[in-house]
């Protein structure tokens, strides 16, 4: 996916999950990661990393940092 700073993947696909924290080392080897969600999704699926977590409200709302 391009952006202003250059690119960065994007997966799509079924058992991504538990993939999670080997895609976060291999693309973001010695960073600090913080993971992003709103309430409903964080709740049905969560997330197999120790990141801190920010849980924003669901809805289109909750989808611009405006």
């Amino acid at each position: 996916m391009p952006h202003a700073e250059g690119r960065y993947p994007v997966y799509v696909g079924g058992g991504l999950l538990s993939e999670l924290p080997r895609l976060v080392a291999a693309h973001a080897p010695g960073r600090r990661i913080a993971v992003i969600t709103d309430r409903t999704v964080a709740r049905a699926v969560g997330h197999p990393l120790q990141a801190p977590t920010l849980m924003v409200p669901p809805g289109e709302g909750s989808k611009t940092r405006a």
